[in-house]
């Protein structure tokens, strides 16, 4: 990264505590900057507020379904990199968009490194 550049910033959004503290941890790890929400709503909120280079969903969260908050996401931001995670194994319709990528959950650490650094862009130049 070069001198005086942020580290690329990512929105885990997962109603399961134990979850984003794992995918935190990972992620911090690896340089990333990262804010939870716990739900979609408050992911959306966070995307229109903060500088944000990715987004981690949950299909299964409180409030806003998977489809409402990823319409919302991306009526604000249309190239916005959105890793949707499941525990079902098919990935849901919005994975199949633009910018979007999808995996199983449990994560292995290093597949969500992968994703997320493909994702932003980071190591591709």
């Amino acid at each position: 990264m070069a001198p005086g550049a942020r580290n690329p910033t990512v929105v885990i959004a997962d109603d399961d505590a134990l979850i984003r503290f794992v995918l935190r941890a990972a992620l911090e790890r690896s340089g990333y900057s990262v804010v939870d929400a716990d739900d979609g709503e408050s992911a959306v909120r966070l995307c229109r507020t903060e500088a944000v280079d990715a987004v981690i969903l949950d299909t299964r969260m409180p409030g806003l379904t998977l489809p409402e908050t990823f319409t919302a996401l991306r009526s604000d931001r249309g190239d916005l990199p959105i890793l949707i995670l499941s525990g079902i194994s098919d990935p849901p319709d919005e994975a199949r968009e633009p910018h979007t990528q999808f995996l199983s959950k449990p994560v292995d650490s290093r597949a969500l490194i992968e994703t997320v650094a493909r994702l932003v862009g980071v190591g591709t130049e």
